[in-house]
């Protein structure tokens, strides 16, 4: 499994099995959970259940701070990040290609071809939806959980209308 410094998160709809990809981020460096925020430190702990934290690293990218830490429950990999003020950005765990949804299954293959070694994992990703008026007229917007708007509502209708 790629390590949390190597990963491109890839946000659209919650819950959605996705392929690890590198990359590298604007600034990340490897931490403790002594040295982060107490709001953080409390959520990942939270998370990992009681299982012992493997690694943490802060990480800032588009000006925004996140946290990230890695852990193994019942032989299966697991990471989170959180915000300082501990708000979930997101969590992933390690799944076998058996355990992904027929539809996902068959993407990779076509992708990376029958049979090819590929490390998959489930990511669950929070977003907020905002309804609402605005100069008149009915607004939704996607904000993650750092504040920043990620999209409106109808940009993710219109890319939904695409896929079918």
């Amino acid at each position: 499994m790629l390590t949390i410094r190597k990963r491109l998160v890839l946000v659209g709809l919650c819950g959605v099995a996705v392929v690890s990809l590198a990359a590298v981020a604007d600034d990340e460096e490897r931490s403790s959970l002594d040295a982060i925020p107490a709001a953080a430190r409390a959520a990942i702990l939270q998370e990992a259940g009681g299982n012992a934290i493997t690694g943490v690293e802060k990480e800032t990218e588009d000006g925004v701070t996140r946290y990230e830490a890695e852990w193994t429950a019942n032989g299966v990999e697991h990471e989170v990040a959180v915000l300082a003020d501990g708000a979930l950005v997101e969590t992933e765990e390690a799944v076998t290609l058996a355990q992904v949804p027929a539809a996902v299954r068959a993407t990779i293959e076509k992708e990376f071809g029958k049979g090819a070694k590929v490390a998959v994992e489930k990511k669950l990703v929070v977003l907020y939806e905002a309804e609402g008026k605005s100069h008149g007229e009915g607004k939704e917007i996607i904000i993650l959980p750092s504040g920043k708007v990620h999209g409106s509502a109808q940009d993710n209708d219109a890319a939904e209308e695409d896929d079918d």
